[in-house]
C-alpha cells in the first residue's frame, strides 16, 4: 500500500464508531451502512466480507503505517488517530472473543507509538 492510500485508510478507521462494520472489498475501507432492504448478513456474505477479513485488512493497514513509519514520522499522528475507531471495533465484537484477541494485538502495536508521542510516560 502506498503512503496516500495507507493514511486514508487509517483516517477511515478512526472515524468507526461502535456498532459500525467495515467494508473491506477494495483498496480503500469503507464503513458499512444502513440498508433497509437487503439483510446485513446477505450483503457481507454477496461482497465475501467477514471478521476475519476486516482485521486482517486492519492488521496489513497498521502494518504499512508503522513501515512507513520508520522513513515518515509524519504518519504518526495518523497511526494514534485509529486507535478509537479500532477499540470501537472491538465493541462491535464483544461477543468473539477470538476478534477481540486479534483487535488487542493490532492496539498493542499502535500502543508502542503512542507512548513515544506522550512525554509524560
Amino acid at each position: 500500500m502506498d503512503a496516500e492510500e495507507v493514511i486514508i485508510n487509517l483516517k477511515l478507521l478512526s472515524q468507526v464508531e461502535k456498532g459500525q462494520k467495515l467494508i473491506t472489498r477494495d483498496a480503500y475501507l469503507n464503513i458499512e451502512g444502513p440498508y433497509l432492504f437487503v439483510p446485513e448478513f446477505v450483503r457481507r456474505w454477496r461482497r465475501q466480507d467477514s471478521r476475519h477479513e476486516t482485521v486482517k485488512c486492519i492488521n496489513r493497514v497498521v502494518n504499512d503505517a508503522i513501515a512507513l513509519l520508520k522513513k515518515d514520522p509524519t504518519m504518526t499522528p495518523y497511526l494514534l488517530s485509529a486507535k478509537p475507531g479500532i477499540m470501537n471495533l472491538k465493541e462491535t465484537y464483544s461477543m468473539c472473543h477470538q476478534t477481540c484477541a486479534r483487535l488487542d494485538m493490532i492496539l498493542d502495536k499502535i500502543k508502542v507509538y503512542d507512548t513515544i508521542e506522550d512525554p509524560d510516560l
